[in-house]
């Protein structure tokens, strides 16, 4: 018993991680992984009886199965703390352990698990000990069908169905693809004839997402030689930088950044600037809408402002109180101190939000953490963000903006001002900032060169 519940694992694993020490894909470390239990079994085929059969048969069963269970339970999130009690079962594939630093659980768990069971019974059958090739087959269709279910569960875990889009963007993480709009390739960024040049002490900007174009724009245009400077800075640049809104502002107080961009800062990021004695200039740009939006199918169209703030403070909770199908409405809100969030809750003025949707995730520091759900394209789901974020970005498919009160938010109802809920995209930064060309760009950003920057990159200018 003691070769093929603990020798067997323990060598195989061994073998499988000998290819990786040699930079060797992890697929091949699996195959080496499956060759070496075939091997094994082999070589010890002659201290295989039935009791030892019926022994291992179970047991491996009783993994798959306990594995399975738990995937269910945990909602595919294999990186959930309980599994650590289902990995003291595996200490005979430890060193096979050591892939967990380099795959993910799901992965780890069907090398261990799934491999050796398949590799256990096909030895079986080239041993000719007792199990009949319609036995195999069945069992393997069984196998199969486990390993699909547990795919699906953790490809379809609530991290990744509610964690956002999650693009991994320089030194931030992004709900957006942000490729064609770095730095360090301009070709979809804007460029107009300046003669204003900064050519020394470049001001650090940060800021929003939905920003980033914009003050990527006005560094390109203003910032001599930037793109030799920041050529080969493949994850981040040195003066046009990107945390997202959260992290730009705790770096704004830190003085690590001399102008964030974005939508204006919440309450609670105004008392931390004021704890930290920092007097912010909070200067409209640009305009922007507001959006909500719902499922392509949906067939409402329009909501009011009242109607909205019902949906999210939880009175109205089917879309046929709203003239729409017989569907539970998927309210979805957004982290808080995002630029969204923020707006949302200037939104609601009195009214509030309801306990939003949220998600267990694996923090490496922090253990099981919980975070808010954002929006998932599933039956009944309403979200909401920015028009820049749907229209130009793209962040979102298969969805329709709403009309808000009747208007639609569309560039000419912003320039117009028709539509109800146009909010400022401003430039913040710390009065006290010792940079004189901070001021500089200011001016060139609210100077007509600028505004033809912020109108050509998708905004609204603050002129109408």
């Amino acid at each position: 018993m003691f070769y093929f519940l603990i020798l067997i694992p323990i060598l195989s694993s061994i073998v499988a991680l000998l290819p990786l020490f040699l930079n060797a894909s992890i697929s091949i470390g699996i195959v080496f992984f499956y060759i070496s239990t075939l091997f094994f079994y082999w070589l010890f085929r002659k201290k295989l009886d039935e009791k030892i059969l019926k022994v291992l048969f179970i047991l491996f069963i009783l993994y798959t199965v306990i594995f399975t269970l738990f995937m269910i339970l945990f909602n595919g999130n294999a990186s959930h703390p309980y599994f650590s009690y289902y990995q003291i079962g595996l200490f005979p594939f430890f060193p096979m352990l050591l892939f967990s630093l380099m795959v993910k659980p799901i992965v780890l768990y069907t090398i261990c698990i799934l491999h050796i069971l398949f590799s256990f019974f096909l030895s079986l059958f080239f041993l000719k000990k007792s199990i009949s090739f319609k036995k195999i087959l069945i069992f393997m269709i069984c196998l199969c069908l486990t390993v699909s279910l547990n795919i699906y569960l953790y490809r379809n875990r609530d991290e990744v169905k509610y964690g956002g889009h999650g693009f991994q963007y320089m030194n931030g993480y992004s709900s957006t693809d942000f490729s064609d709009y770095r730095i360090q390739n301009p070709e979809n960024l804007v460029k107009i004839d300046t003669d204003f040049k900064l050519s020394s002490n470049y001001p650090v900007l940060d800021g929003a997402e939905a920003c980033y174009p914009l003050y990527a724009s006005f560094a390109l245009n203003t910032y001599e030689n930037l793109l030799n400077i920041e050529k080969d800075n493949e994850y981040n640049g040195t003066y046009v930088t990107f945390t997202n809104t959260i992290q730009a502002f705790y770096r704004l107080l830190n003085q690590e950044v001399d102008i964030l961009f974005g939508a204006r800062p919440s309450i609670e990021q105004y008392e931390m600037a004021k704890e930290m004695n920092m007097d912010l200039n909070v200067v409209p740009i640009g305009k922007e809408a507001f959006v909500f939006f719902v499922q392509e199918d949906n067939p409402i169209d329009n909501l009011t402002s009242d109607q909205i703030r019902s949906i999210y403070h939880g009175t109205i909770t089917n879309w046929k109180e709203v003239g729409g199908k017989d569907e539970e409405i998927q309210a979805f809100q957004r982290p808080k101190n995002s630029g969204s969030q923020t707006m949302m809750e200037y939104f609601m003025k009195d009214v509030s939000l309801k306990e939003a949707k949220t998600y267990e995730t694996i923090a490496a520091m922090e253990g099981v953490i919980s975070k808010v759900a954002q929006y998932n394209d599933e039956k009944g789901a309403m979200g909401y963000s920015f028009r820049y974020f749907i229209e130009v970005l793209q962040q979102e498919k298969n969805v329709k903006i709403l009309s808000v009160d009747g208007i639609y938010p569309s560039i000419e109802n912003i320039r117009n001002g028709s539509y109800p809920l146009i909010v400022d995209v401003c430039a913040i930064y710390n009065r006290s900032n010792s940079n004189e060309n901070v001021s500089r760009l200011m001016n060139f950003i609210l100077s007509k060169e600028g505004q033809a920057i912020v109108e050509q990159t998708g905004y609204s200018p603050i002129g109408g």
